[in-house]
């Protein structure tokens, strides 16, 4: 497997663009992304964190603007939620799009939604063609790497790209 470590959130995002899968930063953890429209990169993000397939995924966009690629409807409840919230660290539960497979959902019709204020993961998502579905890239029993930097072990193995830092501490 290829390793590539760059700051570049346009290279990350060309990578990801290509059907491979990508660690990124967000305010919290990293992710291990991969665009929805790409079905053996989603299975990769299974597969690399020994996720079962009924355990969904959150979609992560590059702007609020992007909801309805993702969400088929929007409450004025979370629609204030949004406006107030997005970008940050808020994930929403709305009813899904057709554009999000039910792979992702895993067979749900609902989808989780961030919209990451991340600097880098908010630009790489932006250069991104497709929104992008991610968890954590630890194992699925392991905890949440938060403070500076991955493990390199552990992203090394569990992904090829990586983009950047988490900002908890």
């Amino acid at each position: 497997m290829e390793t590539l470590i760059t700051s570049s959130p346009l290279e990350a995002a060309a990578i990801l663009n290509e059907g491979k899968t990508v660690a990124f930063p967000t305010e919290t953890v990293y992710g291990l992304g991969a665009a929805i429209d790409s079905p053996e990169a989603l299975a990769e993000v299974f597969r690399a964190k020994g996720r079962p397939g009924d355990n969904p995924l959150i979609v992560h966009i590059g702007t609020p603007e992007e909801l309805p690629r993702v969400a088929s409807k929007l409450s004025p409840e979370a629609g204030l939620l949004v406006t107030r919230f997005f970008p940050g660290p808020l994930t929403l539960v709305l009813p899904k799009s057709s554009e999000v497979p039910y792979a992702v959902t895993a067979g749900l019709d609902t989808v989780g939604v961030r919209c990451p204020a991340h600097p880098a993961a908010h630009e790489f998502l932006k250069c991104c063609h497709s929104p992008v579905a991610a968890h954590r890239p630890t194992a699925q029993a392991a905890q949440a790497p938060q403070a500076g930097k991955l493990s390199t072990m552990t992203l090394m193995e569990k992904s090829p790209q990586s983009l950047g830092e988490t900002q908890a501490g």
